[in-house]
């Protein structure tokens, strides 16, 4: 098979192949009489043998039995020889033939039929070339529509993009982006793939998304091509998610969302609705932007309609990968469609659309992992997935995350710290956790707990401020939990566990912390050990380990032994044996002063001892005596460690028993 690059890069610098090429320079050579209509086809495979030559016949509908006959008559012709030594026989088409070939093979591609048949070439092999041929030929031409065609076509397919046919996506005409907005992400992947050095395709891939979409999509809704509208309109979406964080980039983007929902619905009152082609991207990408916006029922949703939609493999994987993920990021095991295993994102063209689902599904794996405890899978994930195709992918914060559970989990907290305190210093472009709920729910609870589990509760409890009200009650019930502070723990959730819209997964997490809490404190009631067994039931049933793993010991001991009869019920024995197999041994505040209980009136005087007031004048608000003070604070230094009400008041607010 020939060097398909070579061939188009031949092509490339010969403008003649398009209709320019119709009128016969002076000089060229005269095709044989007798040549079948499509051995112009034959400039793009300079070596003919008897498989390639049987697949070109067979896209023409002809009987590809000839070989023999054809053989004989394209050496008398003295248009090829034979390939020395070549076993079995292919021939080499002269050089001297290569031209007229060419120019043939312009004429050839200007009819519509033709180009079909050669880009749905039953020869896998062959077929690159062919394809690369067209899509030359269309650049030449400047016929952007069937270079917008020809990508619909190949990117279905990103794994086996031809390596000739990205070079003639690189720096289109900005009229040409315009007018076919695919064009755009096509020019965005090829770009990337030719970047030098690779570490910087990511900035090369959303320098070109976000220039397009600021200079050449604004007027999106302004197109009189309902198809071209809604593609112009996605890429202003991505555009817009990328805006500096003054720009609001994540409502900036929404709103436009919703502008094109307006604009489907108008136009099709007027009866020109989009097809399913960009109506599937617009929902798929929709629910990629509610994925971001933590908005996880609403991305399942936006991904089910892309999916019913999609009429690629691309879009429609993608739509699956979305659903999964927001799936595992809600915790909702038994909800979580079946996903079987795919190529690994590497395996795709760079800013792909099945690279992006790759990814996402690759990362719903490793949260269903995580949250069974399958250290094994989540590390097999964090090695198939990149910082840079998570990044294109939107979903950089949760790699990172998924990276910061896995050491909070099994490693060294001070190492997982340190790690993940290098990724939020080296954001990469495009990344937006300042403004996005998702990136402040993934990195904010990931970063509390590796705090909670090195003793800093104060740090970890500050955590808990930068992520969206509605998901802040499970993290910071945690650090509270791990800083002893069991009733504050409990009273923080009070307001929550109500909530009609919490999230199944937090709620369950929530009574699982509550039940811990007030087994700790000596406050457990029946109703509460009743629904401790009961959220531990669904957790084990589900084998959702992970919220078990995130406690300290004395806690999930606690928790344990509450749910004993899980072990001996026949319906959980197998799951319960599991949790506690897979359950990682750690201790309590590694590195800090460990579980520290406080006592109701503790939690009352460390404040007043972060103040300038005496012992004498504390015991007098507090209606006690000095010496009993004195007492208290001298139990207060014990389970602090610390010699003095400085490093006492300075130890407690480190540890967050001081708000």
């Amino acid at each position: 098979m020939p060097d398909a690059s070579r061939t188009a890069s031949r092509q490339l610098a010969n403008p003649g192949i398009g209709p320019r090429a119709v009128r016969r320079p002076a000089g060229e050579r005269t095709l044989p009489s007798g040549a079948p209509a499509w051995l112009p086809v034959l400039s793009v495979c300079p070596e003919v043998t008897e498989d390639s030559y049987a697949a070109i016949a067979e896209c023409f509908g002809e009987s590809p039995g000839g070989w023999p006959e054809f053989e004989c008559w394209l050496r008398s012709a003295a248009l090829a020889d034979p390939v020395p030594h070549s076993q079995p026989v292919s021939l080499k088409v002269r050089d001297v033939w290569l031209p007229a070939l060419d120019l043939a093979l312009g004429r050839l591609l200007d009819q519509a039929e033709t180009r079909a048949r050669l880009v749905r070439c039953p020869h896998r092999e062959l077929r690159k070339p062919l394809i690369t041929a067209v899509a030359v030929w269309a650049r030449n031409a400047g016929r952007w529509d069937v270079l917008q065609d020809l990508w619909r076509q190949v990117a279905d397919d990103a794994a086996n993009i031809p390596d000739g046919v990205l070079p003639v996506y690189v720096d289109l005409p900005a009229d040409a982006r315009k007018d076919y907005p695919i064009l755009t992400w096509a020019s965005a992947v090829a770009e990337a793939d030719a970047a030098n050095p690779r570490s910087t395709r990511t900035a090369v891939f959303l320098n070109r998304m976000i220039l397009d979409s600021a200079m050449l999509h604004a007027d999106w809704a302004l197109r009189e091509d309902t198809d071209t509208a809604v593609f112009a309109g996605i890429l202003r979406m991505i555009g817009e998610r990328h805006l500096p964080p003054s720009g609001m980039p994540l409502d900036a983007a929404w709103r436009t969302k919703e502008a094109i929902d307006r604009f489907i619905d108008e136009r099709s009152r007027m009866g020109r609705p989009p097809t399913r082609l960009s109506h599937s991207l617009f929902r798929v990408t929709s629910g990629q932007l509610a994925v971001f916006r933590a908005d996880l029922a609403g991305a399942v949703a936006e991904a089910r309609w892309g999916g019913i939609l999609a009429l690629g493999p691309s879009t429609s994987d993608l739509a699956v990968g979305i659903e999964a993920l927001a799936h595992g990021l809600a915790g909702e095991a038994g909800d979580r469609p079946t996903r079987p295993a795919g190529p690994s994102p590497d395996s795709f063209r760079f800013g792909c659309l099945s690279q992006m689902a790759s990814v996402m599904k690759s990362l719903a794996d490793g949260r269903d992992a995580l949250e069974s405890l399958d250290r094994a899978g989540v590390e097999a994930v964090l090695g198939a997935v990149s910082q840079d195709t998570a990044t294109i992918a939107g979903v950089w914060a949760s790699w990172v995350g998924l990276e910061a559970l896995h050491a909070a989990i099994w490693g060294e907290a001070p190492e997982g710290l340190n790690r993940l305190f290098a990724a939020l210093a080296d954001q990469p472009m495009g990344v937006r956790q300042q403004d996005e709920p998702l990136s402040g729910l993934m990195l904010a609870r990931a970063q509390a707990l590796l705090l909670s589990r090195i003793g800093a509760f104060g740090a970890a409890t500050l955590c808990t401020d930068l992520i969206a009200e509605r998901f802040r009650t499970v993290p910071l019930a945690r650090t509270l939990l791990w800083a002893g502070q069991f009733g504050p723990a409990v009273r923080t959730m009070e307001l929550t566990l109500p909530d009609p819209y919490l999230l199944h997964s937090d709620r369950l997490q929530l009574l699982i912390i509550r039940g811990a809490a007030t087994t700790l404190d000596g406050s457990i009631t029946d109703d509460i050990r009743s629904d401790t067994l009961t959220a531990l039931r669904h957790l084990v049933q589900d084998r959702s380990y992970l919220p078990l793993a995130m406690l300290p010991r004395r806690a999930r001991d606690a928790v344990l032994d509450l749910g004993g009869t899980l072990a001996t019920d026949p319906g959980t024995t197998e799951q319960f044996a599991g949790l506690l197999d897979r359950l990682p041994d750690v201790k309590d505040g590694v590195g800090g002063v460990g579980l520290i209980q406080l006592t109701e009136r503790e939690a009352v005087l460390l404040p007043l001892l972060a103040t300038n007031d005496s012992v004498p004048d504390i015991a007098k608000r507090l209606h006690v005596s000095v010496h009993t003070l004195r007492t208290q604070v001298a139990t207060l230094r014990e389970k602090f460690q610390a010699s003095t009400r400085a490093e006492l008041v300075r130890k407690a607010g480190s540890y967050g028993a001081l708000r």
